[in-house]
This record gives C-alpha cells, structure tokens and sequence, in this order.
C-alpha cells in the first residue's frame, strides 16, 4: 500500500515536531557526573578553610537557569541523600541566577551551565566569598574556583589563583589528587 500525500505530511509534521520539542528541553547532564558532584561538593567545604564556618550543616546553594529548574531541584535531593545520617548534614537550596544573593550565607555556590558573562557578572554579587563550582570545567575561564575533569580518572579541577585571591585554602590531601587550573596568558 502507497502512503498517500497527507499521510506523508503527518507524518513529517510528526517528525518536524519531536524536533522541535527536544530543542526546546533543557541542557541535558549526565547522571553520573551529577551524582559524583553531589558527593564531592559538601566535602570540598570540609577539606577547605571553610570548614570552620561549618557547625552541624553544610549550606549549599545551587544556582540555575530557568531550564535547568528540575535538574536543580533533583540535584539538592541528591546532595541532602548523599549526607543523610552523617555528623554534619547538608542543605542544598537552590536558586534561580536571577536571585543569586540568596546564597550570599552559604559556604559553596554550585552553577549548572550558564554563559561565562552570566558567571562574571554574578560572582561580583557574591559576599563574603563562598566556594564556587561549575557543572562545565570551561567556566573556570570565567572565575569560577572548582569543576571537575573526568579523563582517566574524575578528579577536581580547581583554580587556585582564584582561591588565594579569596584565602581560601584547601587541605594537601584534596591538592594531591586534583588537577590544578591555570589561567591563560593573553
């Protein structure tokens, strides 16, 4: 049997449409990696000087874009699920990047992908300096301290430079086992 031409155009319209719907769905990020920050995060606060603002709860703060909202949200489950019945507990908040100053309390600002104009106009906001971490290692580029490299092994990328601008400093252990950034030179 022959499709006839209007069968033919539902079923491009059909095609056309599902392309259009998976274009306008937010970023999409990988299970794995997002598990493996949700671990690491609360633990770069306690590896780092900023463990002494740190009693019973490590406040986290993750910052998104409006595509991003269900990702976020489902990303601070994980981090609160992955410090469950721990000593010190982990709050995650998240926060749309348009409300940034909502996370100027917590010790580490955790950003989905988002331009590295949007990242250097939001760090000015931030005060006092809290750990920041991007989902995209190229947003170190942008200021941001901490990504992370996933080649043979996952490990931290973390951009000291920055860091020290903010004394923060991490403990030797963390820096044996990153990767460490450096900026280019213009």
């Amino acid at each position: 049997m022959v499709p006839t031409t209007k069968k033919i155009v539902h079923i491009f319209s059909l095609i056309l449409l599902a392309g259009a719907i998976t274009t306008l769905q937010p970023a999409q990020y990988d299970e794995s990696a997002l598990q493996i920050f949700s671990k690491i995060a609360p633990r770069l606060v306690l590896l780092s000087s900023k463990k002494s603002e740190v009693t019973e709860r490590i406040d986290l703060c993750i910052v998104y874009e409006t595509a991003d909202a269900y990702t976020a949200e489902r990303f601070g489950r994980m981090i609160q699920d992955n410090a469950a019945g721990g000593k010190i507990t982990a709050h995650a908040q998240t926060v749309p990047i348009k409300h940034l100053v909502r996370c100027n309390n917590s010790q580490l600002v955790f950003f989905f992908n988002t331009s590295a104009s949007v990242i250097q106009a939001s760090l000015q906001q931030l005060s006092p300096s809290p750990i920041t971490v991007a989902y995209n290692a190229k947003l170190l580029d942008a200021g941001v301290d901490i990504s992370l490299f996933f080649g043979r092994s996952v490990m931290p990328y973390i951009n000291l430079a920055r860091l020290s601008a903010k004394k923060i400093t991490f403990d030797e252990v963390i820096l044996r086992v990153s990767k460490i950034y450096v900026e280019p030179t213009p």
